[in-house]
């Protein structure tokens, strides 16, 4: 009878978190599912979710169902209604502590701890899903790009890079990881997958309240795949939208681009949420030309950039400016400006704090640095391009002061093979309303994924009505050193 009691408490619990309107959405999709039944087994959920899982995947989410039924005498093979209520609330309005144990019955068909490998594989079946849903957003249709395995399993990898450092400072590594399609990409030395270690689920928990990205990728596959959200919720439906920006104004007919859609997403999560909606392409060297002169003409006073690099030897590389690029012989920019890579592995490299050499542009001075650089010091720059177009360099030894981050390119002077620049977020004068300037928002305004993400740790505002937007507020993702 406690059983009993117990099984019927979580799921009035499970209820209270739904919204009326949540609740008819859910009956629908249980409805859909079971076939208007009162049940509905293993082979229908996969029927139900095989555009976007593979089996093996809903094989281990029947399972963890099964393990929630409120009926003692219920059908080991069959879920009730109320079986799935309190299910659809595990995955869907879960804290970071469940999470984890969610992720655990995804990524693992057996108890106890997991495995490096479990994670990885658990991680790309994820991405794989988000990258099919991603291509088909009204978003990502603005773009001309697309995935592949090997960026799959990059970006896959990379969601789990603060967890895997700890360890590959002192554990052998697997320098290949065998893909859930069974075909084998190498990696580079940041790529690399701890052996013989294992993961409990105390440390799954830690992993995810600095894993952002990786929430986000999940949630929006749950939240694709159990569409519950989506119409009435106007917070949710932004918070689970997918994370690509529209790209605006570009004519693919002329032009091209070095992204795919992980290193979009992996980046465009970085920058500061006001700026994630729309991306410009300002600059693209095959099709304007390599000019120094035309770069500057096409970047300076455009807002805040995202540039990237392609070397000759093949790595890529580059960084977000903050503020719109002046020509001026001192440096400029703020703390939210970073440095990354993308090739041979994805990294974000945030500001320090030690100095605030962010960003630096000058051209035709006698005594001055002429080029575009950011982080480090005068002649010893983090990210270099020359006012000589073609040549740059990255220095750091051991590391950039300012972004602590290393040597960018494969050799310290390195040739540019492709350079791209692209103006994110409104078009500078769009801030502009018939008012006059817009007043600033909390970042709890700008970015409901700020907002829920503080929720899931138990740290979400206690005085919503009374709250005032703050005009300094800045985003919660810039702290996340860790990711």
């Amino acid at each position: 009878m406690g059983i009993a009691e117990s099984k019927s408490e979580e799921l009035k619990v499970s209820l209270n978190l739904f919204t009326a309107y949540e609740k008819e959405q859910i009956k629908k999709i249980f409805a859909e599912i079971s076939g208007g039944t009162e049940h509905f087994n293993e082979q229908q959920l996969k029927k139900y979710l095989s555009r976007y899982l593979p089996d093996i995947l809903i094989t281990r989410l029947y399972k963890a169902i099964s393990e929630l039924r409120h009926h003692k005498h219920a059908k080991h093979d069959h879920i009730s209604h109320d079986t799935f209520v309190v299910a659809m609330a595990h995955l869907l309005k879960s804290t970071i502590t469940q999470r984890s144990r969610i992720v655990h019955c995804l990524a693992s068909d057996e108890a106890g701890d997991m495995t490096a490998q479990q994670l990885v594989s658990f991680n790309l079946m994820l991405v794989e899903a988000y990258m099919k849903i991603a291509e088909e957003s009204p978003q990502c249709k603005t773009w001309k790009i697309s995935t592949s395995e090997e960026a799959n399993l990059k970006l896959a990898k990379a969601l789990l890079r603060s967890t895997f450092n700890k360890e590959l400072e002192a554990k052998p590594v697997v320098q290949t990881f065998e893909s859930a399609a069974t075909v084998k990409v190498e990696g580079s030395a940041m790529d690399l997958v701890p052996e013989g270690v294992t993961y409990t689920e105390g440390d799954i928990e830690t992993w995810l309240s600095t894993a952002a990205l990786f929430l986000h990728i999940m949630d929006h596959v749950m939240y694709t795949c159990f569409t519950v959200s989506y119409v009435e919720e106007g917070a949710a439906a932004s918070f689970h939208s997918p994370k690509i920006p529209y790209a605006i104004d570009v004519n693919w007919s002329k032009t091209s681009t070095m992204l795919d859609i992980p290193s979009l997403l992996y980046i465009n999560h970085v920058i500061p949420a006001e700026h994630r909606g729309k991306w410009r392409q300002l600059f693209y060297s095959d099709t304007h030309g390599e000019s120094f002169a035309t770069l500057m003409k096409r970047i300076t006073k455009q807002g805040p950039t995202v540039i990237i690099i392609r070397d000759k030897d093949g790595y890529v590389f580059g960084g977000f400016a903050s503020t719109g690029w002046e020509c001026r012989p001192q440096f400029v920019g703020t703390s939210r400006c970073f440095l990354f890579h993308l090739l041979p592995h994805y990294a974000i490299y945030y500001a320090s704090g030690y100095n605030d050499h962010y960003m630096y542009l000058n051209q035709s001075q006698q005594t001055m640095p002429n080029g575009l650089g950011m982080g480090g010091q005068m002649e010893h720059f983090g990210l270099w391009l020359d006012c000589h177009y073609g040549q740059g360099y990255s220095y750091a030894k051991p590391l950039c002061t300012t972004y602590q981050s290393p040597q960018l390119s494969m050799k310290k002077d390195f040739e540019i093979d492709l350079l791209e620049v692209w103006g994110v977020g409104k078009k500078p004068g769009e801030e502009l309303g018939e008012d006059g300037p817009q007043e600033k928002q909390s970042i709890l305004d700008v970015d409901p994924e700020a907002k829920a993400m503080l929720s899931l740790l138990g740290r979400g505002p206690v005085s919503e009505g009374l709250r005032e937007a703050d005009p300094e507020a800045s985003n919660p993702e810039e702290h996340n050193r860790n990711f």
